[in-house]
């Protein structure tokens, strides 16, 4: 609940920071649903897809992730930055892409890429040892809670990035040993608390039929909730960085 309160407290300059990142995600969100409207419409339920319309989707759903995910980078690094340093680190709207950025872009796509990998070798090894499809799930699940809590051990890191203060990978393992946990605990706490108030939101519009009567006011709305969710999860990582950190910030 601190990550919330800190985001309240500077919602004037995560209005600034966030304005241009929320209009180019919600103008991504129309382009992919242009993209491929027409190919989701051809897909019968129930009914496995024809090859040619997967492969027609493949490449617009992976240029919709890549840019819209380097936006969402862009405004974590610049979020981050203004929590710990202040304003002035961050003038104006943060538009401008640095190093920093690109940092954090690489090595968040290689934890994806990797996470992806893992995964896939844990499943054939599951698969060729015994193929229940129950065992699958939990092998998922047992996956993803361990790859949550990798990232929020690796919390310094992400906040270092922001701030120009690098740290290495082991040293911040190392330091945060024995909170991956609490660090998990608090990143679903706040992520689960704006989840049910954007499906609250999203049943809500579909019962009262505004859905069907202003679908793009309801992208734009879901787009800035997920907004406030990164900033959220950027204000635990600083708020719980002066503690792996030997200086305070």
């Amino acid at each position: 609940m601190a990550a919330l309160r800190r985001v309240w407290q500077m919602r004037d300059d995560l209005l600034r920071l966030a304005a241009v990142p929320v209009i180019v995600n919600f103008l991504l969100n129309i382009w992919l649903q242009g993209a491929i409207g027409d190919l989701l419409i051809v897909i019968e339920p129930g009914q496995t897809p024809d090859p040619a319309v997967v492969s027609a989707l493949e490449m617009p759903l992976i240029g919709y992730a890549l840019a819209s995910w380097c936006v969402v980078v862009v405004f974590v690094v610049n979020w981050m930055r203004f929590l710990v340093l202040g304003p002035d680190a961050v003038p104006g709207l943060g538009l401008a892409f640095g190093r920093r950025h690109l940092r954090m872009l690489l090595l968040s796509l290689a934890m994806q890429i990797g996470g992806g990998f893992l995964l896939a070798i844990m499943l054939l090894i599951v698969l060729l040892v015994y193929p229940a499809p129950a065992l699958q799930y939990a092998a998922v699940i047992l996956f993803l809670i361990w790859y949550l809590i990798a990232v929020v051990r690796l919390g310094p890191v992400w906040v270092g990035i922001a701030i120009d203060a690098p740290m290495k990978l082991r040293d911040a393992w190392r330091r945060t040993e024995g909170y991956g946990i609490r660090l998990a605990v608090a990143f679903v706490t706040v992520s689960f608390l704006l989840f049910v108030l954007q499906t609250m939101l999203l049943s809500l519009s579909v019962s009262l039929g505004f859905m069907t009567a202003a679908p793009l006011a309801l992208s734009f709305i879901s787009v800035v909730i997920q907004y406030v969710m990164f900033a959220s999860i950027g204000a635990v990582f600083v708020l719980t960085y002066p503690r792996f950190v030997s200086e305070t910030v």
